[in-house]
């Protein structure tokens, strides 16, 4: 006697729900070396963040840690010491098409 065979079909998966982010505050600041900053507050789902974005000119190729003590050397005040796990960094065009770091910080949660 032959048996059946029996197909299982995965359910159709339920996917969480993407939360989208809210910006809380924006400021243009200047560092001590005249370079413009502008930061910018934000929160997705129960945590805060804080990116700075500026021209990447002349500091091309410093590491992120060395970009967040670039950043409080020059008069940023950033809450708490570098933490690889609580700070992000990417580079991109700004709408000059002027390459720019987007520094980002884990702010405490609330």
């Amino acid at each position: 006697m032959r048996k059946n065979k029996i197909t299982v079909v995965p359910k159709k998966r339920q996917y969480k729900r993407v939360q989208s982010a809210t910006i809380i505050s924006e400021e243009k600041l200047t560092l001590l070396d005249g370079r413009a900053v502008r930061s910018q507050v934000w929160e997705e789902g129960n945590r805060t963040f804080t990116t700075y974005f500026f021209p990447n000119e002349g500091i091309e190729e410093l590491s992120k840690e060395e970009l967040y003590h670039y950043l409080v050397n020059q008069g940023i005040r950033i809450n708490g010491p570098f933490s690889k796990g609580k700070v992000a960094l990417q580079k991109f065009l700004d709408e000059n098409k002027q390459q720019c770091w987007g520094l980002t910080v884990i702010n405490a949660n609330k």
